[in-house]
């Protein structure tokens, strides 16, 4: 290619493709090629940004995100916290989405990902966490600590050693 400027807009490039340029002065005498300068483009599919949890009940939630580019649908992968790759939900059409069917007092956490068509995707974006709301404690409440090493959720702390529940 041959450039008559200091810039050049090189057109045509693969999208998340590696290409290295060299650059030479054509003069009477031409000069020595440069070292290379390597870069890679951009997706053509962009990230969604800013996920977002709101309006949580005991089984469901309402998630969000903010669109980068033009995409219109998406695909979520969520689950328990720890575990967030758990379940797949493709060709959603609506932002915010609201997820059903979740567990009570449970940490979830949830990645997105835009779809652009002809098999065109994002990275995924995330991961973003929340809780669903508890149900009410039953009497009498018992609560052995066995299933994680962390407090339940809708366990709250006092202090080091000190724990209370909202009945």
């Amino acid at each position: 290619l041959t450039a008559y400027s200091a810039s050049f807009e090189i057109t045509g490039l693969t999208p998340e493709s590696s290409y290295q340029v060299y650059v030479r002065a054509k003069c009477s005498d031409d000069s020595q090629w440069s070292d290379p300068v390597t870069f890679t483009t951009i997706p053509s599919c962009t990230q969604p940004e800013n996920l977002f949890a709101e309006n949580a009940t005991a089984t469901s939630v309402e998630l969000s995100w903010d669109e980068t580019g033009t995409a219109s649908t998406w695909d979520i992968y969520y689950g328990p916290y720890g575990n967030g790759y758990e379940n797949f939900i493709s060709n959603i059409t609506s932002n915010p989405y609201t997820l059903n069917n979740l567990e009570p007092g449970t940490s979830y956490q949830f990645y997105v990902r835009a779809s652009c068509g002809n098999e065109d995707y994002s990275y995924f974006t995330g991961s973003y966490t929340f809780n669903t709301e508890c149900l009410p404690a039953s009497i009498p409440l018992s609560e052995n600590f066995d299933k994680t090493n962390l407090i339940p959720v809708c366990w709250k702390t006092n202090g080091i050693n000190n724990y209370s529940v909202d009945l």
